[in-house]
């Protein structure tokens, strides 16, 4: 393994409390570090405290989000946002409220000197309303970087996010 990379898992290691002595890491924690389950450790801490909710009793700036995504990015849904509320009132979907710093944690381990990582490209004063970020267990965000750096930006103490479960 090269220098750099291995200074980048070090950092990833430590970032969740992994100790590494003398460059030594127990097997144990790194598949802890790597997966619990069927997902990376980094997405079960981010969801941890997470409820599974219906659709209808989501809040209305989650509400407005999924439906977003779901109807006008994703052309999953079809009608409007009105239309939705009776539709789709059983759709199970986890809500969280994410302290910024673990969600900025999770994003230095998967973008590690990437684009994610810059400063945004968007002014943040735009956006007013809180509509949650959608997670991804693999791209840490499937929906909502520009509201996770106008949160960051703001310094928010905490990120509301929505999860498949």
């Amino acid at each position: 393994m090269g220098f750099l990379k291995k200074i980048e898992l070090k950092k990833q290691l430590e970032a969740f409390g992994i100790k590494i002595e003398n460059d030594c890491v127990r097997r144990k924690d790194i598949e802890k570090f790597i997966t619990t389950g069927s997902k990376p450790l980094w997405y079960t801490n981010l969801i941890k405290n997470g409820k599974i909710l219906t659709y209808s009793s989501l809040p209305i700036e989650a509400q407005k989000a999924l439906w977003h995504y779901m109807a006008v990015n994703g052309e999953k849904w079809t009608g409007s946002f009105s239309d939705s509320l009776t539709t789709y009132k059983d759709y199970k979907i986890g809500y969280t409220k994410i302290p910024t710093h673990e969600l900025m944690k999770a994003v230095d381990i998967v973008y590690t000197n990437t684009e994610k990582n810059k400063k945004p490209w968007f002014d943040p004063d735009k956006y007013s309303e809180h509509w949650p970020v959608i997670l991804d267990e693999i791209d840490v965000l499937q929906d909502g970087w520009r509201r996770f750096f106008t949160y960051r930006m703001k310094k928010m103490k905490y990120i509301p996010a929505l999860y498949y479960p």
